[in-house]
């Protein structure tokens, strides 16, 4: 029956467009975008966030270099005091003790300026590491969105194509059998006309009664299924 085989033609179209747009509105690849996106904000206020400690520790530094300048002056001055030979002893010895708490002050700040600036190192190495991370996500983000751009358009297009030929289809069948169709496939799922294979409906899987088998193979009736009422088409092989 050849309106039966171009109605399964017609079927075969409409599971292809169904295909497609399931693709389509699929939100797989735009969800990882999504999660890409989010890390790379993530990353990009970690970056931030080091950027001001970086300030901050920057900060600190300075004004304890300056600090251990002071000191430093403070000391040669006591030092000068010291070898000038104008003090009587019991200057000399304040100005010994005095000296020597200078430089106490001055080891603790030293050994606080090389803490700040291990941090800093720290954290520029820590920024490094980030700052890769970022330029992967970047790379990756780049590559996903140009992946999801180029399978929309080519599915896309095979979309324009497969409904420009099944409306060719759909015009070339007769409007009642076109209605048939349309009825029957609301009610099963899209699954209309099914193959009969070696006597079962491939629909539901159900076998056919000898009589009926043969009806579908030799008749030009449209012969639908007993069980589930779907169309039956037979293509002819075993």
């Amino acid at each position: 029956m050849p309106e039966l085989e171009e109605l399964y033609r017609l079927q075969q179209f409409d599971n292809d467009i169904d295909r497609i747009k399931n693709t389509l509105d699929d939100q797989s690849i735009l969800k990882e975008i999504e999660e890409i996106e989010l890390k790379i904000t993530n990353l990009q206020k970690k970056i931030k966030t080091k950027d001001q400690n970086k300030e901050e520790l920057n900060n600190e530094l300075k004004n304890k270099e300056y600090e251990n300048n002071k000191l430093n002056s403070q000391i040669k001055n006591y030092k000068d005091q010291l070898y000038n030979g104008e003090s009587n002893p019991k200057e000399l010895e304040q100005l010994q003790s005095k000296m020597n708490e200078l430089k106490e002050q001055q080891s603790e700040l030293e050994d606080e300026i090389l803490d700040v600036m291990m941090k800093l190192e720290n954290l520029v190495e820590d920024k490094e590491e980030l700052n890769n991370k970022l330029e992967t996500y970047r790379n990756d983000l780049t590559k996903f969105q140009k992946n999801y751009k180029e399978r929309q358009i080519k599915l896309n297009e095979e979309l324009e194509e497969v409904k420009k030929v099944r409306d060719k289809l759909n015009n070339d069948l007769d409007d009642t059998l076109i209605a048939k169709y349309n009825r029957l496939k609301e009610k099963k799922a899209g699954l209309v006309v099914v193959e009969l294979n070696d006597g079962y409906c491939m629909g539901c899987r159900v076998g056919l009664s000898t009589k009926n088998a043969e009806a579908v193979k030799n008749s030009n009736e449209m012969i639908k299924c007993e069980n589930c009422g779907r169309i039956l088409y037979w293509t002819g092989e075993e």
